[in-house]
């Protein structure tokens, strides 16, 4: 099957294809000469193996390989470790999440989500379980993580074409199916 790598050129980047949390994300260890990030993937039968690596931005890194890959829509799981991210609950009653930062390196017990297409750009919608040292878990919607060591994740891709709408009772962009 096909190995490939492809280049997180800038920040300008994240804006382009629609994420909207993105932030920077310190020191790019893995650069090619040019000075662009690499992601390391390889497409095998039913999808695509990813791995990520220390400092890179989970949801960002997943949007834009699903945009290089043309990925319109998808599932994914993993595991790994993370830091410096933000967890969610959505408060029905508010319309809003309730969000938590943490700043520790934590196992990822299950990294999980989906792929989808918001104004014509991916949408990547993700959840996470994870623990630190005491092995407490926390779990919810992730906004934003680093990769502290590793992140390995496996994408199911479709050609299908799913959009994501506003649900105005609810709040949130839910797929349209």
């Amino acid at each position: 099957m096909e190995k490939k790598n492809f280049g997180i050129a800038s920040l300008r980047g994240a804006r382009d294809i629609g994420f909207q949390n993105w932030r920077r994300i310190g020191q790019l260890p893995c650069l090619d000469a040019k000075g662009v990030r690499l992601v390391q993937y390889r497409k095998v039968e039913n999808g695509y193996f990813l791995r990520l690596e220390k400092g890179e931005e989970v949801v960002f890194s997943i949007a834009q390989f699903a945009a290089n890959e043309k990925v319109s829509s998808g599932a994914f799981f993993g595991l790994g470790a993370i830091n410096n991210f933000d967890l969610g609950y959505y408060d029905l009653v508010k319309r809003k999440y309730e969000k938590a930062h943490f700043v520790e390196d934590m196992e990822v017990g299950n990294i999980t989500g989906n792929i989808a297409s918001l104004d014509g750009k991916p949408f990547v919608h993700t959840h996470v379980t994870v623990s630190g040292k005491d092995l407490k878990a926390f779990t919810g919607h992730l906004f934003s993580a680093d990769v502290a060591l590793t992140l390995e994740i496996f994408v199911f891709a479709s050609s299908a074409k799913v959009e994501r709408k506003m649900n105005p009772e609810i709040g949130l962009n839910l797929l349209e199916l």
